[in-house]
């Protein structure tokens, strides 16, 4: 759906992905618990980015203005609003839940610019509908590890090296004959 791929994009971890679920929560709650009569979600929308300011990630305020108005085009207020923001809240949650997950490791930690780069790349080479799960992994050199649907492979230098240990052990020893 339309809003299933808004969700998604500029999201690019499962842990992206769960935050913001959060939010989107946390404004439905305030609308339907704090909302003073007929105050539209995107008035409650801009005066929580005020509140939250210092605690949301930079990137969220942009995201949340996209989704929002989907959200709010979803639900008919002459309808029990309480009801419709459970169900569309489950929807949410279970298309999420379909979207591919792919594991990464990598030897060093991903900052915020990094995870953007790679994951644009990632959902335009794979697919829109996929989420990564960035993990540290000192023990890996010069490269990267990847896991999707329970199958690991590691296309690191150090996995090379374990993989050609005996011819290079061999290369090595007829090296000092010489």
């Amino acid at each position: 759906t339309d809003l299933h791929i808004a969700l998604l994009t500029d999201t690019y971890t499962k842990n992206q992905s769960a935050h913001r679920l959060g939010l989107i929560k946390e404004l439905l709650n305030r609308w339907l618990f704090d909302n003073q009569v007929g105050q539209d979600l995107l008035a409650i929308l801009d005066q929580y980015l005020k509140e939250q300011d210092a605690l949301i990630h930079k990137d969220d305020p942009a995201w949340l203005q996209t989704v929002i108005p989907l959200i709010r085009d979803q639900i008919d207020p002459k309808k029990n609003i309480a009801k419709q923001s459970v169900d569309l809240i489950k929807a949410i949650e279970q298309a999420l839940a379909t979207d591919k997950l792919v594991s990464f490791y990598l030897p060093f930690d991903f900052d915020d610019a990094l995870l953007k780069q790679f994951g644009q790349w990632f959902k335009t080479t794979v697919g829109p509908d996929c989420l990564l799960e960035p993990s540290l992994d000192p023990s890996l050199v010069g490269g990267c590890a990847i896991s999707y649907n329970g199958i690991y492979h590691d296309y690191s230098l150090k996995a090379k090296i374990g993989e050609n240990r005996s011819q290079i052990l061999k290369q090595l020893l007829n090296f000092r004959k010489d």
